[in-house]
Parts: C-alpha cells; sequence; structure tokens
C-alpha cells in the first residue's frame, strides 16, 4: 500500500457505525480510498472480500469524509435505502446495519 498509512482489517462482522467507533478508538478513521493504486492494492491484499468502508451517501451523493462526491457509477448495488458502502472488487451499496469485516486507516507516526 504505502508507507505514510497504516491499514487495520478487522477480524470481527460489525455494523457501519459500530466498525467507525472502532475505527476511531485507534485514532483511524474507516478507510478512504480515493486513489485506485491503494483501492486495488486493498483489493488484493483482502482477496476481495467485503469490507465496510469510509464512503457513505449524502442527500443522494456517494461522498468520502471530506465531502469529496465519488461517482455514481462506481457504486454498483445502489438504492435510495442503502446509505454505506463496502469495498468487495468494487464499491458496493449496502445496508448500513449489515455486519461486515471492516478497514481503517490512519497516518503512520
Amino acid at each position: 500500500m504505502d508507507n505514510r498509512t497504516c491499514y487495520l482489517i478487522s477480524k470481527t462482522k460489525e455494523t457501519y457505525a459500530s466498525s467507525q467507533n472502532i475505527c476511531l478508538s485507534y485514532n483511524a478513521t474507516l478507510a478512504v480510498l480515493k486513489d485506485n493504486n491503494k483501492k486495488e492494492s486493498v483489493i488484493k491484499y483482502t482477496k476481495e472480500e467485503d469490507l465496510w468502508v469510509g464512503l457513505e451517501k449524502d442527500g443522494g451523493i456517494w461522498r468520502w469524509p471530506d465531502f469529496t462526491p465519488l461517482s455514481p457509477e462506481e457504486v454498483e448495488n445502489d438504492a435510495p435505502e442503502l446509505m454505506c458502502a463496502i469495498l468487495h472488487s468494487h464499491y458496493g451499496a449496502l445496508d448500513c446495519s449489515s455486519p461486515r469485516r471492516f478497514i481503517c486507516m490512519r497516518d503512520a507516526d
């Protein structure tokens, strides 16, 4: 991935909100993978397992925590009631209450 960022991949499955809170307890956030190289590295490393990432729908628009929008064509299975996103081999919309593993990230110390 890169040597300036630390990643933590959970062993347990949690809801989106629980995943966010656990990441925060590590002084981290759910992974923000705006860079395609980072995204592809995570996919390769995790063998395409569904993982919560820090991508949410806000006002019908998919956004990263810094409010950078993501093109709706990049999120599969999008539906009005699905507000959270997983990374598999692509980004996918999912009900936020579905338990999934997750990936946190933070700057390296």
